[in-house]
């Protein structure tokens, strides 16, 4: 079997002065909107993650809000009616000691 191979001249010319100039001029200006596309993707990113730390503060700050809110109402409670607080405190704790008792002695 035969191959046929074909012989291609290069007739490359030099570049001249002028060729080169405009030749590196538009490789800067592609550089240069390669660099402000980079530029605006990161200014999105970073405004993206402060929009999302500034929702994530304001839904701890309604947390610590509402954790505060139910610790006056339980004062409140606990003041009004005393005896049932101690009550239902010690029902939980009886409750929570049986419920440890039970798994350690499940993992025996």
């Amino acid at each position: 079997m035969a191959v046929a191979t074909a012989e291609v001249q290069d007739t490359v010319q030099p570049l001249t002065l002028k060729d080169r100039i405009v030749d590196g001029t538009r490789r800067a200006a592609h550089v240069s909107h390669e660099v402000r596309l980079a530029k605006s993707v990161a200014r999105d990113a970073i405004e993206d993650g402060v929009y999302a730390a500034k929702r994530a503060l304001k839904q701890v700050q309604r947390g610590v809000r509402s954790l505060e809110d139910m610790k006056d109402e339980t004062a409140r409670y606990v003041k009004r009616q005393p005896l049932l607080a101690v009550g239902i405190a010690a029902g939980v704790g009886v409750l929570v000691g049986a419920c440890a008792g039970w798994f350690g002695a499940r993992r025996r």
